[in-house]
């Protein structure tokens, strides 16, 4: 039950004690005073807008991060047609760019993140984005990210960059949740990341 829904319902109740009162003083000898529920209620009421903030109820902003995409020295757009961003948790290997690995293992629905597919027609570097899930909460706090500029038109799907394309990867941590909620959530800001790299 939120905030909102029990002060509404206090609300309704020191108005029943109201109404009821008032019949009583039209019909001598039924008055019965304030009762307990309209001090319910008119407490309940009062404390919602400053409690709101304060009380977990629902659930929390999910995990996800959100800063700019940069382009490296000598990186252009020339041939290219998508802007992709993603984030997988990351493995905790140091990452290889030789040998990069741009997907992890097959993650559980509650771990999927709304990504970032945009038609570079138009789009300026720095370019703004954000990735993640909208509520919610994940229980690995490390995610390394990924932005490339893809050949493939926007509604193809990718996963990752195909050979000849410029990348850029970074790490980060999702913070914890507290608030009496378990894992990791919010969207961390400032993971900002240059695509600098080639896909072999």
């Amino acid at each position: 039950m939120t905030l909102d829904v029990l002060a509404s319902r206090g609300a309704r109740a020191a108005a029943r004690t109201t109404s009821d009162n008032a019949a009583a003083r039209r019909s001598p000898g039924r008055f019965t005073g304030i009762g307990p529920g309209c001090v319910l209620g008119l407490v309940l009421s009062a404390l919602a807008p400053a409690l709101s903030g304060c009380i977990p109820f629902g659930d929390p902003e999910g995990p996800g991060a959100s800063g700019v995409v940069s382009l490296g020295d000598g990186v252009g757009t020339s041939g290219l047609t998508t802007l992709r961003v993603r984030a997988i948790p990351a493995s905790g290997e140091p990452f290889d760019k030789d040998d990069p690995q741009f997907t992890g293992p097959a993650l559980a629905p509650e771990d999927g993140w709304l990504t970032v597919d945009e038609r570079l027609d138009g789009l300026t570097f720095p370019h703004p984005y954000e990735v993640g899930e909208v509520v919610g909460t994940t229980d690995k706090q490390r995610w390394r990210l990924f932005a490339w500029l893809s050949a493939a038109d926007v509604d193809v799907d990718s996963d990752a960059p195909r050979s000849g394309e410029p990348y850029g990867t970074i790490t980060f941590d999702v913070d914890e949740c507290g608030s009496g909620f378990d894992g990791y959530c919010t969207v961390t800001q400032g993971v900002n990341v240059t695509i600098d790299q080639v896909a072999p």
